[in-house]
């Protein structure tokens, strides 16, 4: 995969600062300005559906808010799908029933992407081209070439980088560093996983830096396989876990132990925040989900309406490090719907004043 730091930086937006007070719910539709402008017609109805890869994800259910908005905002009728937990052929299933209703476009969280390759075709087929993944990046070959998602490379790489840096942690420490990865069957997190270790290795030299090891899936066994770790490793310095639920799971394993290591974490939870807050966790460093739902479906909504083809490539959402210095922020933007859109406004507006200049050659982040 290949880096492109400048380009996310533009769009990873630092949470201090941001006063928006106009909610993306509540604007009026417009198109774009600059070259990604389209004519539309917004009083036309238009039947899209999203595909997440579980419905019980924090994530997801943040993708699916931001997918929710701008189907408000630009009259979508809007049917959200995903199973309880991961399972492909499940998500599969269900994209086929969402085929067979008629939808004029779908999102799609193709997860893993090797087993969507014949589902992507007949949806492209179904939809007439009105398709786009987000999380998991299509397969070389496959007919849907237009991605919303993060370089699951640089995303680790950076995580590694934003821990260490809000850590304090000295390039000369010595002990053990831990880093877990709750569904390594998933290539995105298996390449991210690897990208936190390898940059890890790099930034502290003379640390243990460990493969990333199977933290487990559910809530209660990816917490239980935290305490573990952590028993078995009494010198720990530093632990990350790729997936929502490690946050909690390396706080309450650091409690318990009364050990004092850096933690880095991927999302924000009630506990995460206060816990930045007291210091207890370092960073949190969460994608801009709600980013990736808004842009899909408006994309979608103004390929359908105009007759052209979606915008082909990649479209990056980035990210935002929240730290004690701009926990607050974070604090309220997960404190509901409005708070989510008043924060994300200026990254939304950013990203489509001009989608065409941000919108990526898809082989930069395709493998």
């Amino acid at each position: 995969m290949h880096s492109n730091r400048n380009r996310r930086r533009n769009l990873a937006v630092a949470i201090t600062g941001i006063t928006a007070a106009v909610t993306l719910v509540g604007c009026a539709a417009a198109a774009p300005s600059g070259s990604s402008a389209i004519n539309v017609d917004n009083n036309k109805k238009v039947h899209i559906a999203l595909a997440l890869v579980s419905a019980s994800l924090p994530f997801a259910e943040e993708t699916r808010k931001g997918a929710e908005a701008a189907a408000k905002q630009f009259n979508v009728q809007l049917d959200v799908i995903g199973p309880p937990i991961i399972d492909p052929p499940t998500a599969i299933s269900q994209v086929e029933n969402a085929l067979s209703t008629g939808v004029d476009g779908i999102a799609i969280a193709d997860e893993p992407a090797t087993l969507w390759t014949r589902a992507l075709k007949d949806a492209d087929g179904k939809t007439n081209g009105n398709v786009v993944t987000f999380n998991t990046i299509p397969v070389k070959g496959s007919p849907v070439t237009s991605y919303v998602g993060i370089d699951a490379a640089d995303y680790g790489t950076d995580v590694a980088n934003e821990t260490v840096k809000a850590s304090g942690i000295d390039k000369n420490i010595t002990g053990d560093v831990l880093v877990g990865d709750c569904f390594p069957g998933s290539e995105p997190l298996a390449i991210t996983s690897n990208a936190v270790v390898a940059r890890l290795k790099q930034l502290l030299p003379k640390a243990d830096v460990l493969p990333f090891f199977d933290s487990k899936i559910t809530p209660a066994d990816n917490s239980a396989a935290w305490e573990h770790a952590i028993a078995a490793h009494p010198n720990t310095v530093l632990t990350i876990d790729t997936c929502d639920q490690g946050g909690d799971s390396m706080l309450k394993a650091k409690q318990q132990s009364g050990m004092d290591f850096a933690i880095g974490t991927v999302q924000t939870s009630p506990n995460i925040l206060a816990a930045i807050k007291s210091g207890q966790v370092a960073v949190a460093v969460p994608q801009h989900n709600y980013v990736v739902g808004y842009t899909v479906i408006r994309m979608l909504a103004d390929a359908i309406r105009s007759g052209k083809k979606l915008p082909q490539g990649w479209i990056d959402p980035g990210y935002t490090a929240v730290t004690k210095a701009n926990v607050a922020a974070a604090v309220e933007r997960d404190s509901g719907d409005a708070g989510l859109a008043t924060f994300y406004k200026p990254v939304v507006s950013a990203l489509w004043n001009d989608l065409g200049s941000v919108t990526k050659p898809l082989s930069e982040v395709q493998k």
